[in-house]
């Protein structure tokens, strides 16, 4: 039996038709000639001009991942260590110790049917480790919790200026309530944050793997990063600049993920099953351990697979097509708190 995976968070409306059109128009001698200019970009223009940053504060990336790996080098370099909350994109773990960077955690404790960034255990940990770098994610994964613009500026308060503070916004658009001119107002006043996003998830181009950061006055001097001098491959960014001139199509998407994710919550709470709020395009779940291998059981016979299984005995489900949500509830039917 052949199984799709789709275990990993993908938007799986997919691309706007604007975006679709560039792909199918992408010029073939553009194939085979560099973007004119040196260290220059189609893309970085456009994000400018979205965001209402300067041009040289923008990196580009080949997802959040590349960006990441960039950063984590700079830490192993100087043989230093990595603040990050308890629960965290597995990514992280796997980075730095391929790395070979330590990696600290501060808590997020359960508060009700979420999570909580601990920040006074944050301050705690920062104090007594002095790491090198700060790397948060809001919405978080696996967890789906935020951290308020409040948050973290306490902790951009407590951080030294040559410290640089990573915000990892790969779920941002799928928020309950989010206020962008916050976020970006915090990057005037404090140089050392860095906001990254990417296209992967909101703009549904995960396979396409373009990131992006926004950043404070002096995080490339930080980084000691230079601009690509060749450029980001030029269908990319083709591809992107469609992809953000179509927000009234993922707005629509972006509505459409949320609807069914409380869908999905209400099912799955209604069974009696500990389902935690999300604000990105997945739930997390804290099933009895006979029902986790009730689900394990079940997930294997799937064709589409939407569930992800963590040592912890959490369950991470990604809230794909409303077809495939509601035939894992029936495959999930017998499953019982």
């Amino acid at each position: 039996m052949k199984r799709q995976l789709l275990d990993r968070n993908e938007v799986l409306q997919g691309l706007s038709p604007k975006a679709l059109q560039a792909l199918r128009a992408f010029k073939k001698d553009h194939a085979s000639t560099y973007i004119p200019g040196y260290y220059s970009s189609l893309l970085i223009p456009a994000l400018s001009g979205k965001f209402r940053i300067p041009e040289d504060r923008i990196i580009l990336s080949y997802g959040i991942e590349d960006f990441l790996s960039l950063m984590f080098e700079k830490v192993s370099e100087r043989k230093g260590s990595i603040l990050t909350s308890e629960y965290h994109y597995t990514y992280y773990r796997i980075h730095a110790k391929f790395k070979n960077v330590r990696l600290l955690t501060f808590r997020m404790p359960e508060a009700g049917d979420s999570f909580s960034f601990d920040i006074k255990d944050f301050i705690r940990k920062y104090r007594a480790h002095k790491p090198e770098m700060i790397l948060l994610a809001s919405p978080a994964n696996p967890t789906g919790n935020v951290l308020s613009v409040r948050e973290l500026e306490v902790i951009l308060k407590n951080v030294k200026k040559d410290c640089p503070v990573l915000l990892d916004q790969a779920y941002r658009g799928f928020e309950k309530k989010y206020n962008e001119r916050s976020f970006l107002r915090l990057l005037e006043k404090y140089p050392n944050l860095a906001l990254l996003r990417t296209f992967s998830k909101y703009y549904a181009l995960a396979g396409m793997r373009i990131g992006f950061a926004l950043c404070g006055k002096k995080v490339k001097e930080l980084l000691n990063y230079e601009n690509r001098f060749l450029g980001l491959s030029r269908v990319l960014e083709e591809t992107a600049i469609a992809a953000l001139n179509s927000e009234t199509y993922y707005r629509r998407v972006a509505a459409e993920v949320k609807r069914d994710r409380e869908y999905l919550i209400s099912k799955l709470r209604a069974k009696g099953l500990k389902v935690f709020s999300s604000n990105a395009n997945f739930i997390l779940l804290r099933p009895s351990p006979r029902a986790v291998s009730e689900m394990k059981r079940i997930v294997k016979r799937q064709k589409i697979v939407l569930v992800k299984f963590f040592d912890d005995g959490t369950v991470r489900i990604s809230v794909g097509l409303r077809k495939y949500i509601n035939a894992l509830l029936k495959d999930f039917k017998s499953i019982e708190a």
